[in-house]
């Protein structure tokens, strides 16, 4: 059946981590293009296997992701059919390499893979609109693009509703991110966070029309968590974490090497 779907959802994709073919988990990751370069954008525990904040690993197991296993979406430059293509990437094959950030490193929980293009087939990716005209305000609404739980839809991510709730210009404990009010689950760590705009207000305060856009406002990362009981924090915040698309294009320009070897993270590489 042929049908039309929204850019963005095609750039969305599920991402599956497993360690020597056993399953570990899934989560999202996305196709974001910078300065004419194309990356694969996910977080940084999903390819670390360990917490950002605490360095605890991930699984009882105690060990990192050796292959990731994903879907991009595009049309074939010829025919403009919409094509599906599976990816595998294995650490033994290429040496599994992320960027992160080059001087937070691990406390920003986002970690970035040169993608190549796959011939013959344009993309589906997210554009960086770097600087963004009409202001970001608290209480807006945003969308976050993930499986939660791993559900898809034709291999398209689920759109959740958000809304801003931080202030946009404030970096939240005195890092790149900022507080969405949403209500998320698993396999959603590593969506981007979008909004679609046409009006608004410029930082002047000047009022714009426009035609309607839409622009990354950064990664989710998971919700908010405070206490000792994380689980049962983070389901009464219902507020979730967003890396700013500042921090993306940080690491782009920074390029840190956040290299993964017999499953563990050596956060010194470079």
């Amino acid at each position: 059946m042929a049908y039309e779907i929204q850019l963005q959802s095609g750039a969305a994709m599920k991402i599956t981590m497993s360690c020597k073919g056993k399953f570990l988990a899934t989560g999202t990751a996305f196709l974001w293009e910078f300065q004419s370069k194309i990356y694969l954008v996910t977080n940084w525990h999903n390819v670390a296997g360990k917490d950002s904040i605490t360095g605890a690993w991930l699984n009882k197991n105690s060990v990192a992701p050796d292959q990731y296993s994903f879907t991009v979406q595009g049309a074939d430059a010829i025919t403009g059919k919409h094509i599906y293509a599976d990816v595998i990437y294995r650490r033994d094959d290429f040496g599994t390499v992320w960027y992160q950030h080059p001087t937070l490193r691990g406390q920003v929980d986002v970690a970035l893979l040169p993608f190549q293009p796959i011939p013959a087939k344009n993309l589906c990716q997210i554009k960086d609109i770097e600087n963004q005209r009409i202001y970001l305000r608290p209480g807006e609404d945003a969308f976050i693009l993930g499986f939660p739980l791993g559900i898809e839809v034709e291999k398209t991510p689920i759109w959740k509703r958000a809304t801003v709730a931080s202030e946009p210009e404030i970096d939240v404990d005195g890092l790149p991110k900022m507080l969405v009010d949403t209500a998320t689950y698993r396999g959603m760590s590593g969506a981007p966070v979008i909004r679609r705009v046409s009006n608004g207000p410029t930082k002047g305060g000047d009022w714009v029309h426009t035609m309607e856009k839409v622009e990354l406002l950064g990664v989710y990362s998971g919700r908010l968590t405070f206490g000792t009981d994380k689980r049962l924090s983070a389901q009464e915040s219902q507020l979730g974490v967003v890396w700013k698309t500042r921090a993306l294009r940080d690491i782009a320009l920074g390029r840190q090497v956040m290299a993964i070897d017999a499953g563990l993270v050596d956060p010194d590489d470079s």
